[in-house]
């Protein structure tokens, strides 16, 4: 019984000493890199060195290999700076998973599989995730400053998305880590995954009321509307950028920040665009199937069109910005007999816009539209039209997308009569998307009181529109809409299906014009026995001045 008794003694007093010298050498570690710190401040670079190489020849000391990285990075020595990076990435993963990293064996291809299987490693901690955590950051401010030779940085990138993804599957810092991977999605051009990123941030955020993250709701306002601002949806970004000017917990730097970008994106802006056509058009006089079979022919022609846009913005001062248009189009066709169906339009907007406080803003708008020929939307005879339209919008946001209400009065001037026409119409545009979508819906309720006792119209006016990347040269945008007319008087009493693809395609040698193409089908019908098909194929040019 002694002798079990002095064993048990013996490995006590084993493990008691063991724990005792690993405290004295962490303490030991902690002293030589106190005192190097403070060499290196005097100017004593040698001596703290000496302390630092002592250090790292023992067991692994975080603040040493941490400021190791720091320090080179900071005075430019970067591949030293990404030396003991790794060595703090190795410390925190495990053995396997560092093997599988390295070969290959777990690829980022499929993003759900690869959270799936890290998050097998249960033995990863919080300190381990927090070290994997820095060391993506770290890589992607290599990648951002160019540190190292161009073929080696998507490879940087990379291995930054795989340590995100590891503390994204231990559910570490989710707020944080979904941030940092929409900057690297934004390295890469990838926007449709970048606002993904940040919508899973704020989504988390509105469910859980998390605490534990040190990038703020206002920073993740800041990066989605750069990222709308750069996917082409500035007015969007602005309004974002604003909201998030109004947190008054912002650092005074953050502060600074966004009013040099707001400055930025909020100068004046003139901009001229002209748009050539050459359209085949198989209706061209809009016959319809019952005029077919009593006779009429149905002509198809080709037609020259030409649009001129002008378009200006001007911040006024803090709250009001201006924006006006100026829209001319002229559509002359080449085909004998089809001279009714020429036109020409004019169209002036005008429009003011008011910030408010929080993701919204209002607007009012007053447009003038001109056309001499036919209107091609009400199936009249030649005339001569204008339009004023006055009209109230309002948009909001909410993390998945923008919201905009409008409310138009319309005073409308045909050849033989007047009529008046008020709607209310409520649009939403999603912020998820991706190469093949990115969709807008708008829905409109109308009532027009037509005159020349032709009594009261109802309408209602739907689109949906989607925008596809095809390849990094061509642009897809397709746009499918319905419109039904109710009343009493058979020719304003019908519906309306329309489709159109629209391929626009960039030039490599000349960056201002864009080759354009694409179709139109429409088909509307009055009754059962009366119905007009249309179809349009179009191929031309725009050119930004």
């Amino acid at each position: 019984m002694k002798i079990y008794t002095r064993v048990f003694l013996s490995i006590i007093l084993f493990f008691v000493c063991s724990l005792s010298y690993a405290l004295e050498e962490s303490q030991a570690q902690d002293i030589r890199f106190n005192k190097a710190r403070v060499l290196i401040h005097k100017g004593q670079k040698k001596a703290a060195f000496q302390l630092l190489n002592e250090n790292l020849k023992g067991k692994f000391h975080l603040d040493t290999v941490h400021f190791l990285v720091e320090y080179y990075y900071e005075r430019k020595f970067y591949l030293k700076s990404y030396r003991y990076l790794r060595v703090l990435a190795n410390h925190a993963l495990p053995k396997d998973l560092q093997i599988r990293i390295k070969k290959g064996n777990i690829k980022l291809e499929d993003r759900e599989s690869f959270i799936k299987k890290v998050a097998t490693y249960n033995e990863l901690s919080p300190n381990d995730l927090s070290i994997l955590q820095f060391v993506a950051n770290k890589l992607y401010d290599f990648h951002l400053k160019k540190t190292i030779s161009p073929e080696y940085l998507p490879y940087l990138l990379s291995l930054a998305e795989k340590y995100l993804l590891i503390c994204y599957a231990h559910k570490y810092q989710i707020v944080d880590t979904h941030y940092s991977l929409a900057k690297i999605a934004i390295s890469r051009n990838d926007i449709p995954k970048a606002i993904h990123s940040i919508l899973e941030a704020y989504e988390y955020l509105r469910e859980t009321n998390s605490v534990d993250h040190k990038v703020s709701s206002t920073e993740l306002q800041i990066v989605l509307a750069e990222i709308l601002i750069k996917d082409g949806l500035a007015e969007t970004g602005a309004l974002i950028m604003k909201s998030a000017s109004l947190d008054r917990s912002i650092t005074p730097e953050l502060r600074e920040y966004i009013q040099t970008y707001s400055e930025t994106i909020k100068k004046a802006f003139f901009n001229v665009i002209y748009d050539y056509q050459l359209k085949f058009k198989n209706n061209i006089l809009q016959v319809s199937d019952f005029e077919q079979e009593r006779g009429l022919e149905n002509q198809s022609a080709l037609a020259h069109h030409n649009h001129f846009n002008i378009y200006y913005q001007n911040q006024i001062n803090r709250k009001y910005s201006l924006v006006a248009g100026l829209d001319i189009i002229n559509e002359s066709n080449l085909s004998e007999n089809t001279e009714e169906a020429n036109f020409t339009s004019l169209s002036a907007d005008f429009k003011l816009k008011k910030y408010k406080s929080g993701n919204a803003l209002s607007s009012f708008n007053l447009k003038l539209d001109f056309l001499s020929g036919r209107d091609l939307l009400s199936l009249t005879e030649i005339q001569k039209r204008s339009q004023q339209v006055f009209q109230y919008e309002r948009f909001w946001l909410t993390p998945n997308g923008k919201w905009q209400f409008h409310l138009p009065l319309a005073l409308k001037q045909f050849k033989n009569r007047n009529a008046v026409a008020i709607a209310s119409g409520l649009s939403f545009e999603s912020f998820e998307s991706s190469r093949w979508w990115r969709l807008k819906y708008q829905g409109d309720l109308g009532i027009q009181q037509e005159g020349e006792s032709l009594g009261t119209t109802f309408y209602l006016d739907t689109h949906i529109l989607n925008q596809s990347k095809v390849s990094k040269k061509i642009d897809l945008v397709s746009l499918l809409s319905f419109y039904k007319q109710f009343n009493s008087h058979e020719p304003l009493n019908y519906h309306q299906f329309s489709a159109g693809f629209y391929f626009n395609q960039e030039l490599d040698f000349w960056k201002s014009i864009l080759l354009s193409y694409g179709v139109e089908l429409t088909n509307r019908s009055i009754s059962n026995r009366t119905s007009y098909q249309m179809m349009d194929f179009n191929v031309g040019f725009k050119y930004n001045f």
